[in-house]
């Protein structure tokens, strides 16, 4: 079992998605697998990312594509349904 116990670690990455602006995160294609010094997207702060495929932008990429479903489907139920308490937390 991993081991849970709070704390820093080395080789672990966390990222906050709640924090991240996922538009601009997409538009340079920012994440630990594309970071690469001679890459040609770079962020205000200076770092540089390449094209290459990243699982966390795929992931990304699906996860606003599903809100975008569930944002639409809110908008055909009532709001005093089960089903739209249910999707709109």
């Amino acid at each position: 079992e991993p081991d849970a116990r709070p704390g820093v670690y080395r080789n672990v990455i966390a990222y906050d998605l709640h924090a991240a602006y996922p538009s601009a995160v997409l538009a340079i294609n920012a994440s630990c697998e594309t970071k690469n010094k001679n890459g040609i997207y770079e962020a205000p702060n200076g770092v540089r990312f390449n094209m290459d495929r990243s699982i966390f932008i795929e992931t990304l990429k699906t996860l606003l594509k599903e809100r975008e479903n569930v944002k639409s489907k809110l908008k055909t139920l009532p709001k005093d349904s089960h089903e739209w308490r249910r999707l709109s937390i």
